[in-house]
């Protein structure tokens, strides 16, 4: 035991992490002194929100209320379902009008976009692009989510690494960037 917590306190002097660790899952064996760790950040967005993590063969795996299925648990992942209860609890986006993760192309290029919400018309409103929380959000990240939404035509884009977030409001072919995104209502 007295290795083990060793091995936990060099943890965080190597990741220097403070208090943006929200959870660490850990595995011991009374047989051997290897374990596991996931660490999950604490994200900046006003409220916190319950998840459904599990695991599986020694994987995490978060619900994805979006997709209906377990997905497995990556920083980029725990950012995305963040966003995606931001969007729902927060902005009041009703489930049924938020896209995950599906194809398209820029360009003759297959990408992926990671979140779109849709009106009430089915008009693409909002384009998310979500970064791990060890990414820095800069200008290629910024570059990346204009390219797409070049090809999506979004009126409103968010990026984020769940530590910051960036918000951009297209009118009339002009930018502008925003303190937030616009409740539901006010798409």
């Amino acid at each position: 035991m007295k290795s083990f917590k060793k091995n936990i306190s060099s943890l965080f002097n190597i990741y220097k992490l403070d208090k943006k660790l929200l959870l660490i899952f850990f595995k011991t064996s009374l047989y051997s002194s290897t374990f596991e760790t996931i660490f999950m950040y604490n994200l900046y967005f006003k409220n916190k929100y319950n998840y459904k993590i599990i695991s599986i063969d020694n994987k995490k795996y978060i619900f994805d209320p979006i997709r209906k299925k377990k997905i497995v648990l990556t920083p980029e992942e725990w950012v995305r379902q963040n966003v995606i209860s931001f969007l729902n609890l927060n902005l009041k986006i009703p489930i049924s009008h938020i896209s995950v993760e599906k194809g398209f192309k820029v360009n003759k290029l297959k990408k992926r976009f990671d979140i779109i919400v849709y009106d009430d018309y089915g008009k693409i409103k909002i384009l998310v692009e979500c970064k791990s929380p060890k990414i820095s959000l800069n200008q290629k990240a910024l570059d990346q989510l204009i390219v797409y939404n070049m090809e999506i035509k979004s009126k409103f884009l968010m990026l984020t690494n769940g530590l910051n977030h960036f918000f951009v409001k297209f009118d009339d072919k002009k930018f502008s960037i925003i303190n937030n995104l616009p409740n539901y209502n006010e798409l």
